[in-house]
């Protein structure tokens, strides 16, 4: 579900969730009954990727392993899912969203581990990682699906061959690309993927490509 929010309090996003991820059924359309109709609700606060107003983009990936998220330290708890609402709705910045992270106890939404993937309007982007309860951050143009950040689980996980590959093609293009360039290189490492999505902070547009079909783009502007 593409889901379009503006909150009084907070800045417009769109985000994407995924409806099965909460029990819902392939094939579910809504019925325009409310009561019938009110699951739809829930994927705002179970987004896994989004960007808002102000270019602050966000993606949680799987990290690599099995390990659950589970800080306690005493402050307010917060969901891997959860915490990208917070993000979409408050930060502006990659240095903000960093901050709120930091301000709350962050727990595994589902059976394995998480890492975010975070990137603001300037062009700054980072990995934010949790590895035996303690949070780390790195500077990367890149995630996929294994640890970056310099913890003691640096390079475990998949997905090293994406990396390589998008890594040469943000090299060879001076990390400066079309939105075309950018949906190529998804195309050429999708592996069963749900949805791609090509991001333009300035244009505050989103291009999706659902289950590799990526002749029949859906594009959200907002």
């Amino acid at each position: 579900m593409i889901v379009h929010t503006k909150p009084d309090n907070g800045y417009e996003s769109v985000s994407t969730s995924s409806m099965e991820f909460f029990g819902v059924q392939k094939g579910w359309e809504p019925t325009g009954s409310f009561r019938e109709d009110l699951i739809a609700l829930v994927s705002i606060y179970v987004a896994l990727d989004g960007m808002n107003e102000k270019g602050l983009y966000v993606a949680n990936l799987v990290a690599g392993d099995q390990e659950k998220i589970a800080q306690d330290t005493g402050k307010t708890a917060l969901t891997a899912t959860t915490a990208l609402r917070v993000l979409l709705d408050k930060a502006a910045t990659v240095d903000e969203a960093i901050a709120l992270l930091e301000s709350f106890d962050m727990n595994s939404s589902i059976g394995f581990a998480h890492h975010f993937a975070i990137a603001d309007a300037t062009g700054k982007s980072v990995a934010v990682e949790w590895v035996d309860g303690k949070m780390y951050v790195c500077e990367t143009k890149i995630l996929t699906n294994f640890y970056v950040a310099d913890s003691r689980k640096k390079g475990v996980g998949v997905g090293t061959g994406n990396f390589r590959h998008l890594e040469h093609v943000g090299n060879t293009n001076n990390w400066i690309l079309t939105p075309e360039q950018v949906k190529t290189a998804l195309w050429t490492i999708k592996r069963n993927t749900r949805w791609s999505c090509v991001y333009e902070p300035a244009n505050k547009k989103i291009t999706y490509y659902i289950r590799e079909n990526f002749e029949n783009p859906v594009i959200i502007e907002f």
